[in-house]
């Protein structure tokens, strides 16, 4: 024929063209044409088609043996269609043999129901937006998708995708609703002859994943979420790290011995499948029955579904789900300090987990759980592979792993349907009627790369402010595997990017032909320049030099990226009370405000008892037009004006629901802000229920006006307290705590700072100079004479003349002058390097003040300096630690 049918922009222009030439109108399907597709490595189909066999053009081809040549890499499945029937599983050249008639009427039929595009895999937008079709399986998609999303989010952002019968939204917005309307829901029985509600494999792989616990009506996930919320919190999975830590060594370390891996199959699809046995804490009677059957569930969706033998799959479900009811009874009577105990113990108002509801909540996180988490494993490869300047930036700043699986489910999502939703009742939406019991896909892989809502969108870059990124769901049906996905994530490229520094792609990445999602099948990789790691991996210093910006830095288990120095405003505003007569001018205040946010700072911390109210005031009105670089930290507890100004009512103070949810309201106002980043309690209320705190916190985090919680000034047991009422209510709870923490007062490292850790909780450091002491403003024996507050600053050098604090001054001030750097930079470098730390909360009176703070990014205290600090800091543990030893605070 002595054309190529990849060089047409429109396949179906060019066929319907080429035909009449083919046919000399005395065709008439009087015949049976047959001919046969094969595939390399894969056999081959006899396929029957109605017609009769038309005159060949002359000299040109033999009608006998017609054969057309199309690229077809990423088709995979065209079932039942009215001439056709077939299956195609992998990757290769389709040959047809046939007549010629034959063969371009099955090309044709390819086209027209979406089994191919023209290009040769360079996706072409259609002339007219009508003559659009989604097509998950044309060659190139699966390598980039994106152009096609963007196409849909502009011209057909609401989309009838008639393959799969489902709608597709593809803008932002409509995402997000999708995910929070209640007309919108994921209990697929409300349209029973959905594909999607009949999906499954054949035999007992299906019907296990029928009753996964994600296809609950409204009513039962929320009674199955409030009893497995807690067993899957983020304090809860944190406690399994160490054990993570050591799996992931035990499958990464053996491969730097070769020079080429593929680390799809000898890395992400053994690290989630092996992460879930070890969460359960699998013994060995029963660890093969289930490797097999996790095996076979993850098979059935992420692998080699074609090459699935039924029957022994179906024998490895039954052996394993056998396997699983004696482990669930053994623990029934032993509980272990596991996940799975921990699920089995779960009970909330006399309701728990039975037998066969643990049996389908453990098949959902082997399949939507840790199938997800493989096709995310291998677009961060992916990524950090295509952009080196990523994973070094993540090797100098090891507390941005937090945010990389955010940002790479932002910007090269695995899905390609999305996540579903049926109708509950007609819904108009963009101009499109979806009736009641229609499919609908909410494609986050669109939504992330959505120009209206993330600026530089086809950007990759892990220092994004992602909130709001769609990671792991919103509202109601948000993931509930959310704390085990980032455990694992954070674990496995710490340990990848520190392990193997000169990691490079070694080969071309391979998709799996699939339908739903962009599964890799091949990403070969070099694993150059291994190096020897032991232990955790080092907790993120503070490398940059003057002039840069301070790292940023996760807060606890929140999505908050938050810059390693906040700015504290107790000092902005005109006080009345406790801080007269020591707060900065406004004019000043305000350049005070505008130098740290230009270096970098986007954290503000105030409260509402702030100088009356004012301090809330003056942020909320310099914060606009720069609200979306920064993050707005506010307090309550305590009545306005600390009672000075008057007494106090009941209801105007304290951690009562009605004065935390008043409270926030009024900060909302001062502000100027619909919503608060980190709302925190001020001081711990022990007059008021732990539970009661914590509803209102988290009804005012459902409500869309706080982000996240946090608490200041807790001691040890109410703070761990709090931690287990949150976990009982199956709620969020705390994500950071405020601690008083110094060279001058370390006090905190004794209970506060190691039950964060363990927890999981962010700090943030106050008072981080002593009051100023570690400025080196005060002398010793030279009281204050002078000063505005003159009262103060004495009673406040009387609390600090001790040996101890002078010893303490004299070693910051040798230190400072070997680096030419101030005391208060010295005592805040210090500071930075605390393992755990989020933030160090930084007050002044002055610009040259915070400027002298700034000096800490310059000071690269050695670990001979940091020795001597410490030496000298050291303070009187106390009992136990007098007995047990100061380094098990730590």
């Amino acid at each position: 024929m002595g054309e190529d049918f990849g060089q047409h922009d429109d396949a179906k222009a060019w066929l319907t063209q080429r035909l009449p030439a083919l046919l000399d109108g005395s065709n008439s399907f009087a015949a049976d044409l047959k001919f046969t597709l094969r595939l390399p490595g894969i056999g081959s189909w006899s396929v029957d088609l109605k017609g009769a066999a038309p005159r060949c053009l002359p000299g040109e081809i033999d009608d006998a043996n017609c054969t057309i040549e199309i690229a077809a890499a990423d088709l995979m499945r065209i079932v039942g269609q009215p001439d056709c029937a077939l299956e195609i599983y992998d990757a290769g050249r389709i040959k047809l043999t046939g007549s010629v008639d034959a063969a371009l009427e099955v090309v044709s039929l390819f086209h027209r129901v979406g089994a191919l595009e023209a290009g040769g895999g360079a996706w072409l937008p259609p002339q007219r937006p009508e003559d659009f079709t989604y097509n998950p399986l044309a060659p190139g998609f699966d390598d980039d998708p994106f152009p096609v999303y963007a196409y849909m989010r502009k011209h057909a952002p609401v989309y009838y995708w008639s393959g799969l019968k489902y709608w597709l939204l593809s803008k932002y917005e409509d995402v997000r609703a999708a995910l929070t309307d209640p007309r919108m829901t994921t209990d697929h029985t409300i349209a029973p002859d959905s594909p999607a509600a009949n999906a499954g494999d054949e035999g007992l792989i299906g019907k296990l994943l029928e009753n996964s616990p994600l296809r609950l009506s409204d009513e039962k996930q929320a009674r199955f979420r409030s009893l497995i919320n807690p067993v899957l919190s983020v304090h809860a999975i944190e406690r399994m790290r160490p054990d993570v830590e050591r799996l992931v060594e035990e499958l990464l370390t053996p491969l730097g011995e070769r020079p080429v891996v593929n680390l799809v199959d000898e890395f992400t699809e053994l690290l989630p499948r092996k992460l879930i046995a070890l969460l359960f804490k699998i013994g060995n009677a029963h660890r093969d029955a289930f490797e097999c059957f996790t095996e076979a569930l993850m098979d059935s969706l992420i692998t080699r579904p074609q090459r699935m033998d039924v029957k022994r799959a179906n024998h490895a479900v039954r052996e394993g789900l056998a396997a699983l009811k004696d482990i669930i009874a053994e623990k029934r009577r032993k509980p272990a300090a596991d996940v799975l105990s921990a699920m089995i113990a779960s009970e909330r108002q006399g309701q728990r987990l039975e037998v066969d509801d643990l049996l389908s909540l453990i098949a959902t996180l082997l399949t939507t759980g840790a199938d997800s988490s493989v096709y995310a494993l291998n677009q961060a490869l992916l990524c950090l592979l295509r952009f080196p300047d990523q994973a070094d930036l993540l090797r100098q700043q090891p507390a941005l792993l937090g945010n990389l699986l955010d940002e790479v489910l932002r910007f090269d999502n695995f899905h390609k349907l999305g996540i579903p939703r049926w109708a509950t009742q007609d819904i108009e939406l963009r101009g499109q009627l979806i009736r009641k019991g229609d499919a609908i896909a909410a494609m986050f892989q669109s939504a992330g790369r959505d120009d209206e809502i993330f600026a530089d969108a086809d950007v990759f870059d892990v220092r994004r402010d992602l909130k709001a990124a769609f990671t792991f769901g919103r509202g109601r049906h948000s993931c509930p595997g959310a704390a085990i996905a980032q455990l694992e994530f954070k674990t496995a490229f710490a340990f990848l990017l520190r392990r193997f520094p000169g990691i490079e792609l070694a080969g071309k990445p391979v998709f799996r032909p699939q339908m739903y999602v962009r599964a890799l099948k091949d990403l070969p990789v070099a694993l150059r320049g291994a190096k020897r790691v032991t232990g955790r991996p080092a907790a993120p210093l503070h490398e940059q030099r003057a002039g840069r910006s301070p790292e940023l830095r996760s807060l606890g288990p929140s999505a908050l990226r938050v810059s390693a120095f906040t700015l504290g405003t107790v000092t902005f505003g005109d006080s009345k009370t406790f801080m007269k007569n020591r707060t900065a001018s406004k004019a000043e205040a305000r350049r005070i405000f505008d130098v740290a946010v230009d270096a970098g700072i986007n954290l503000i911390d105030t409260a509402d008892v702030y100088c009356e109210g004012e301090s809330e005031e003056l942020v909320g009105e310099w914060a606009r037009g720069k609200r979306d670089k920064l993050l707005l930290a506010t307090k309550c507890r305590y009545p306005m004006g600390f009672g000075m100004l008057g007494p106090a009512g009941p209801h105007d103070q304290g951690l009562s629901r009605q004065h935390v949810v008043r409270a926030c309201e009024d900060s909302l106002r001062r502000l100027r802000t619909d919503v608060i980043d980190l709302y925190q309690v001020q001081a711990q209320d022990t007059s008021v229920p732990i539970d009661e705190t914590l509803r209102a916190l988290q009804d005012l985090v459902a409500q869309g006006k706080v982000r996240y919680a946090g608490c200041a000034t807790y001691s040890g047991y109410r703070l761990v307290e709090s931690i287990w009422a949150a976990e009982r209510s199956g709620g969020g709870g705390y994500v950071s705590a405020q601690v008083l923490w110094s060279l001058i007062d370390r006090g905190a490292e004794r209970e506060l700072v190691p039950a964060c850790r363990h927890f999981g909780l962010g700090m943030l450091a106050w008072s981080p100079l002593a009051q100023g002491f570690l400025s080196g403003k005060y002398r010793r024996g030279r009281p204050p004479t002078s000063g505005a507050d003159l009262a103060a600053a004495a009673a406040l050098y009387r609390s600090l003349d001790k040996e101890r604090n002078w010893r303490v001054l004299d070693v910051v001030e040798r230190i400072g002058v070997a680096h030419e750097a101030p005391p208060a930079a010295v005592a805040l470098a210090w500071l930075l390097r605390r393992p755990g730390l989020s933030s160090v909360i930084l007050t002044a009176r002055s610009v040259e003040q915070l400027q002298q703070s700034l000096q800490a990014l310059a000071v690269d205290l050695s670990p001979q300096d940091l020795a001597t600090l410490d030496q000298a800091s050291e303070p009187d543990w106390g009992y136990p630690y007098d007995r047990i030893g100061p380094a098990a605070t730590w």
